[in-house]
């Protein structure tokens, strides 16, 4: 399994009881509850037309009323789109000087909803919260159809900030492809989101035009050196109050115990993958004593560009958060210190996840936003359409 982290706040993830399926589209597939199957709930977000409605009954398996089962697969126009966009004319991509560059630090890391009063020690997030927090979606080889495996941050009007092996690498290649990010997301059931009275915008779902990891990363499971990588849309976000950028941390400086907040759509004991923004509040571990743990076990030496957060029971970031932000309030102004790289397990007591440190990669990501910017074609024809790519940076077609 590829070692992709997903939020856990209580326990680790059950087995699944899912049972082999045929779609009407004559694929070999999964009977699951239709809460988790990512292709409806990713086109509920959307919205279903009648043909969409009358294809879910269609695919219904194992059901009863109180617990719905789907055959878990993609809808008839996605098959058609897929084949389709191979062929489309080229479309022309606008181009802003601000976005090969990173916001200045009074328009990033702002909560425009926030009252200053929120509570931040529970698990469950609020309408708008963590706005700059994105839902990286992608195509698998098994059966065509959609699920979210990774997180990211949005960092300017047209990229998001991620880990490397979210992007590239072979365990991806075997599960399937980058396709699209939704930004402004917070329960991936519903297409508008209510809580209390206050109701968001529908989210911005924009497709993936090129990636670019890091030059140095290493593909390792338990190395995953310089396990960071860009992603540049195929359209600029428009900014709302539930979608804005954060501001990444310049001084690389912070003490054991501080606390740090890391959120994404994880898995919960009670309802497995949940569909909701959730979050969790970890410390800043000793480095020294993580670095000496993870030398003795497995033979690793944690780089400098590399931080222990964590190690408390059962409070964690698990299968799936990979590239999610490790991030601390500054000034008024929330920013990232890190993102979800890899770890032992899941909440195991004295074993904290390691993450990959911004600051030590501020650099390149600077420099990458340029490239990304230099290396963006005028036109552009669907899903990552420019492969033209600096023979400094490195990238692996899956």
């Amino acid at each position: 399994m590829m070692w992709l982290n997903w939020m856990i706040f209580g326990a680790y993830l059950a087995l699944s009881d899912a049972e082999p399926c045929e779609t009407p589209l004559g694929q070999i597939s999964e009977c699951v509850p239709i809460n988790q199957c990512l292709e409806v709930v990713y086109r509920i977000s959307n919205g279903l037309d009648q043909q969409s409605l009358e294809f879910l009954r269609q695919s219904r398996c194992r059901s009863s009323f109180q617990n719905p089962r789907i055959c878990c697969g993609p809808f008839p126009d996605d098959v058609y789109n897929r084949e389709y966009s191979n062929s489309i004319q080229p479309s022309y991509t606008e181009y802003f000087d601000e976005d090969s560059v990173l916001p200045e630090r009074n328009q990033c890391g702002f909560e425009p909803l926030s009252d200053g009063d929120r509570i931040i020690s529970g698990s469950r997030t609020e309408i708008g919260e963590f706005p700059w927090l994105a839902l990286l979606w992608y195509r698998k080889h098994l059966n065509g159809a959609l699920d979210h495996k990774c997180g990211g941050m949005l960092i300017n009007h047209r990229h998001v900030l991620t880990a490397a092996h979210c992007v590239t690498g072979r365990e991806l290649a075997k599960y399937g492809k980058l396709v699209s990010v939704t930004l402004g997301e917070h329960d991936v059931r519903n297409t508008t989101d209510c809580i209390d009275g206050v109701c968001s915008a529908p989210p911005q779902t924009v497709e993936v035009l090129n990636v670019y990891p890091h030059p140095g990363y290493i593909d390792e499971r338990f190395i995953r050196q310089n396990d960071i990588g860009l992603i540049r849309l195929e359209r600029r976000v428009e900014y709302t109050d539930y979608i804005q950028p954060i501001c990444l941390d310049k001084s690389g400086l912070w003490e054991i115990g501080d606390e740090i907040f890391v959120a994404g759509w994880g898995s919960t004991l009670e309802a497995g993958r949940s569909p909701e923004k959730l979050k969790v509040s970890l410390p800043i571990a000793n480095q020294l004593e993580c670095s000496q743990r993870y030398r003795s076990s497995f033979r690793i030496n944690l780089s400098d560009s590399q931080i222990c957060i964590g190690g408390k029971f059962l409070k964690d970031a698990c299968h799936g958060d990979s590239g999610s932000p490790a991030m601390r309030q500054k000034d008024g102004r929330w920013e990232a210190v890190g993102l979800v790289s890899f770890g032992y397990g899941c909440g195991r007591e004295n074993w904290p996840g390691i993450y990959s440190v911004v600051s030590s990669h501020r650099d390149w990501i600077e420099e990458t936003l340029k490239l990304a910017s230099r290396d963006a074609p005028q036109y552009a024809t669907g899903n990552f359409a420019s492969r033209r790519f600096s023979p400094t940076f490195a990238h692996s077609e899956y």
